[in-house]
């Protein structure tokens, strides 16, 4: 042994100088201050009675994977554990953009950073990513952001599980501010093939900016049980786009920890008006879905429900500016909507806060070929509507049936519920939803094409249905129209078909006005019978008060319709007369 080590330290001298310079050592010993570089691949190994020592300022061992690479190593954590490789160990925890080379704050683009450590977390030790679960992990930066340019983050095309989890304050991910190539998107989902039931996609505590460049934050071709938490979707560009877009899929869920939101922030201001706005904060065509999430600032509507697709819309809130806030924007940026709804949705303690046209808008369905049915299938309830009182909560569109609004707090509104055009139709329930005036609701029914009917319905049984005229106004009138020569019918099944009732300051309950100066009014009896009596009875043992004419003249041929009489007072002769018409001749009789 003894002389297998002497051997061994007079190798090593011709390839180190500085263990060329050390003592000679014990039997058993190798020590060293320096630097030690084996170019062959050495062992060393306890012998019994023996103690094996080596401390150098750096080791380098060279071999498989030149820079020290140790990925491939074998470890087993926990005692009677299965060993395995090192990397694989490390992938457990996530892999970080940071091991793929951003800028990390310096102003470059990380496109091929992120794209590359999603590779890597998803594909790695299997082509077939169906059954692989992946997260990347998205450290804070030193200072400002991650940039994309050449390209949006794609997540996996196959039915991977992927996690894009931020470590810190929500690191910001935007289009980098000088970017020009176009890209109109942060994160990218693409459809995905495979076992939909396999695949779950999450993105946790992260801010992504469109940077008023793109058209989209996130944009999802085709998901089912995307997941968002704890994530800002802000800043994306005017137009027909939105901060999230999802094209299709069933079971999302973006809860109420996130934001969507387009604002100006100091030193980067793009949004002056509500021109300047994106359509949209959120568009989905998915089904069974729940979108919790805060939504501030789009032109059109915060949360577009677009294709009837049954989702919940569940404690989330739509609203937008109104005030010229200087750092915010110099006019109105608050949307024509909070709410836009094609058929189906459940609207449950919403808050509808700061819209110019509607709350929320319900327009009906459409059919498998994509024609619209008229059928909505909405529920409102639950919910409440602030600001602006002008504006209905709930606008109906023509015709729309099948749907609920009951149980909200409207006590804001002018108008609780409207419709843009046509009747209320009776399939649609409208009730105790607190408006100021008192009434469950407030409809507009302007029949479109003739046989419809504009129907109210009492709040309980044995209550009386209610038409009120709703108008800032104290005193405003209300008018019941035909058109043309068409006359308004009153018919209540037997029974007196028209009370009037004046309130205790009217001094008339009932006025009949003529259509033109010097014409004047008629009230007259309809029928089949050439006969019909008009009888006008007072109450009790008082008859009838009517009025009579005052003239310094008597009558002519032209104050008194044929088959008509008037009581005539001429005042020049002093004589007060009873006249009739008979066919264009006058007769009369004097009061004694």
């Amino acid at each position: 042994m003894k002389r297998s080590l002497l051997v061994l330290i007079a190798l090593t001298a011709l390839v180190s100088p500085v263990l060329a310079q050390t003592r000679a050592l014990p039997p058993g010993e190798i020590r060293a201050n320096g630097d030690i570089t084996f170019g062959n691949a050495l062992k060393l190994g306890k012998r019994e009675g023996n103690k094996t020592v080596i401390t150098p300022d750096t080791l380098q061992i060279l071999g498989k994977g030149s820079t020290g690479d140790v990925s491939d190593m074998d470890v087993a954590p926990a005692v009677g554990s299965a060993a395995r490789a090192l990397k694989n160990k490390l992938l457990d925890f996530g892999v970080s953009v940071l091991d793929f080379g951003p800028s990390v704050g310096a102003g470059g683009d990380d496109s091929v950073a992120f794209n590359a450590a999603l590779q890597a977390a998803c594909y790695y030790g299997s082509a077939q990513v169906a059954t692989k679960t992946c997260e990347v992990l998205v450290p804070e930066p030193p200072s400002g952001a991650y940039n994309l340019c050449s390209s949006p983050i794609n997540l996996p095309g196959g039915w991977a599980s992927v996690t894009i989890r931020g470590v810190g304050g929500a690191p910001k991910i935007r289009i980098k501010p000088d970017c020009t190539s176009g890209i109109d998107r942060v994160i990218n989902q693409p459809v995905a093939t495979g076992d939909s039931s396999a695949a779950r996609v999450r993105l946790h505590n992260l801010t992504l900016d469109g940077y008023c460049k793109a058209k989209y934050n996130l944009y999802i071709a085709y998901a089912v049980g995307f997941t968002a938490t704890s994530t800002v979707f802000r800043n994306v560009a005017k137009g027909d786009g939105a901060n999230v877009w999802v094209n299709g899929g069933y079971e999302l869920d973006f809860d109420n920890t996130n934001r969507i939101e387009n604002v100006n922030e100091v030193g980067h201001k793009c949004y002056n008006s509500q021109a300047d706005l994106p359509d949209y904060n959120l568009v989905t065509y998915s089904s069974d879905s729940v979108y919790k999430l805060y939504a501030i600032n789009a032109r059109v509507a915060n949360y577009y429900n677009a294709n009837g697709g049954y989702n919940h819309y569940v404690t989330s809130h739509g609203w937008g500016y109104t005030g010229p806030w200087p750092i915010f924007a110099d006019s109105n940026l608050a949307p024509m909507y909070n709410y836009l709804v094609v058929g189906g949705a459940d609207l449950t303690n919403v808050t509808m806060d700061n819209f110019q046209t509607a709350g929320i808008y319900l327009k009906g369905g459409l059919d498998g070929n994509g024609n619209p049915t008229g059928i909505s299938g909405a529920l409102v309830t639950a919910s409440a509507a602030l600001g602006t009182p002008a504006a209905p909560a709930v606008l109906l569109d023509p015709g729309l049936k099948q749907a609920v609004i009951t149980g909200n707090n409207f006590g804001n509104r002018t108008s609780a519920v409207r419709t843009v055009s046509g009747p209320v139709d009776p399939t649609v329930l409208v009730r105790n939803n607190n408006d100021t005036d008192g009434l469950s609701s407030a409809v507009i029914a302007r029949p479109v094409s003739g046989g419809d009917t504009a129907r109210m319905t009492a709040g309980a049984a044995g209550a009386g249905a209610a038409m009120e005229v709703l108008s800032p106004n104290a005193a405003a009138s209300l008018e019941l129209r035909a058109k043309g020569q068409a006359v308004v019918r009153l018919s209540s099944n037997g029974f007196p078909a028209f009370n009037v009732y004046s309130n205790n300051n009217s001094a008339n309950g009932f006025q009949v006005t003529a259509n033109s100066a010097g014409s004047g009014p008629l009230m007259e009896a309809v029928g089949s019978d050439p006969n019909i009596v008009t009888t006008i009875i007072g109450k009790g043992a008082s008859g009838l008060v009517n009025g009579f004419f005052v003239y310094d003249r008597d009558p002519n041929g032209g104050d008194i319709p044929n088959r008509g009489c008037a009581d005539w007072n001429n005042t020049t002769a002093n004589t007060f007369k009873r006249v009739c018409n008979f066919g264009g001749t006058l007769r009369s009789v004097s009061y004694n």
